[in-house]
C-alpha cells in the first residue's frame, strides 16, 4: 500500500475510535468508523455479533484489536471507498492526500471531491475528472 495511505489510515482510525453504538448515529453501530448501516455486509460485523452475544460490548475494543482480519477489512473498505476513488495514491503532498481522505471519510468522497475543486479554482461539481488530478498535483507541489 501507499506510504500515503497507511500514515493516513492510523490517523482516521486514530480520531474515529473503537466500537460505538449510539442512538443518535444514523449509522448505527460503528467500528473504527466503519458504519454498519452503511456497511452491512462486512465480515466483521459477524465477529462484532459474536462478541457480543458472549461478552456483551464490555471491553470489546480490547477483544476486537487482537483480530487482524477485522484491521485489514477496515483498511480495505478505506482504500477502495474513500481513497482510491480519489486518485490520492497520485498526489505528491501527504498532508493533501490526507485532508481529503479525512474530508471523505467524515462528509463523503463527492463533498471531498467538491472541496477539492473549490480549493484549486474549479467548479464545485462533485465529480472526479483528471483536471482536478492536475491541479491538485500542482497544488500539492507548490505546497512542499
Amino acid at each position: 500500500m501507499n506510504k500515503f495511505f497507511d500514515n493516513s489510515f492510523k490517523k482516521v482510525v486514530l480520531d474515529e475510535g473503537g466500537y460505538a453504538n449510539d442512538k443518535d448515529d444514523t449509522g448505527g453501530e460503528t467500528y473504527l468508523g466503519i458504519s454498519r448501516v452503511h456497511n452491512p455486509d462486512l465480515k466483521m460485523w459477524k465477529v462484532i455479533d459474536t462478541i457480543k452475544s458472549n461478552t456483551g460490548t464490555k471491553d470489546i475494543n480490547n477483544k476486537l484489536k487482537v483480530i487482524p482480519s477485522i484491521i485489514d477489512e477496515v483498511k480495505k473498505v478505506y482504500k477502495q471507498r474513500y481513497w482510491d476513488c480519489i486518485q490520492l495514491d497520485q498526489l505528491n503532498s501527504e498532508e493533501l492526500a490526507h485532508q481529503i481522505f479525512d474530508m471523505a471519510v467524515n462528509s463523503g468522497t463527492n463533498m471531498a471531491i467538491k472541496l477539492a475543486q473549490e480549493l484549486v479554482g474549479l467548479p464545485k461539481t462533485g465529480i472526479y475528472t483528471n483536471g482536478l488530478l492536475v491541479k491538485l498535483k500542482a497544488y500539492g507541489d507548490a505546497s512542499n
